[in-house]
C-alpha cells in the first residue's frame, strides 16, 4: 500500500503509524511543490482568503520529511517530492535516504505550455538534463552508482 502527502509533507509519527498498519510505500511530499494552501485561497472569494494565509508557509521541508520517514524504517519504500526541480535535488534526495523521487510539477511544466500544447521534445530533453544532472552528482560523490551514493 502507498501513501502520499501533497504539500505538507509526512512526520516521522505520522509514517510510524502508517508502518504500523501495514503501508510500506510512503510519498512524503513536502512542502515546496504543489500547496493546496495556496490552491484553495486562490478558489475562494477575496473575503475568505485571510483564512488560508496563514498556511501559505506550513510543513515540513523536504529534507526533514525524508529523514523522519526514513528513521521509522529501513525497510519502507521513500518516496521524496515537493520540489525537486532538477537532478540534483533528486541526488541530495537520494543522498538523504530516498528510495524514488518524484518531479510532477517540473515535468508538467515542461510537457505542456499554458495554452495547452504538448511539447514532447522538451519533456524529453528535460529527462536527459535530469539523468546527466544525477550521474555528475555521482561522479563528483566518487560514487559509482545510486546504492553506493546513498548515506543509509
Amino acid at each position: 500500500m502507498l501513501v502520499k502527502e501533497v504539500g505538507a509533507g509526512l512526520s516521522g509519527n505520522v509514517v510510524r503509524r502508517l508502518a504500523a498498519i501495514g503501508v510500506r510505500h510512503v510519498d512524503v511530499a513536502a512542502k515546496g511543490g504543489t500547496n493546496w494552501a495556496q490552491i484553495e485561497l486562490n478558489r475562494r472569494p477575496a473575503t475568505d482568503r485571510a483564512h488560508y494565509a496563514p498556511f501559505l508557509s506550513f510543513g515540513l521541508m523536504l529534507p526533514d520529511a525524508i529523514a523522519q520517514a526514513r528513521a521509522v524504517s529501513d525497510n519502507l519504500c521513500v518516496i521524496a517530492s515537493g520540489g525537486v526541480r532538477h537532478g540534483l535535488d533528486a541526488a541530495k534526495c537520494l543522498w538523504l535516504g530516498a528510495d524514488l523521487v518524484g518531479m510532477a510539477g517540473q515535468i508538467l511544466r515542461t510537457l505542456e505550455d499554458d495554452a495547452g500544447h504538448l511539447h514532447p521534445k522538451q519533456l524529453s530533453d528535460l529527462l536527459y538534463s535530469v539523468q546527466q544532472q544525477l550521474r555528475l552528482s555521482l561522479f563528483l560523490a566518487g560514487k559509482p552508482s545510486i546504492k553506493a551514493f546513498k548515506r543509509r
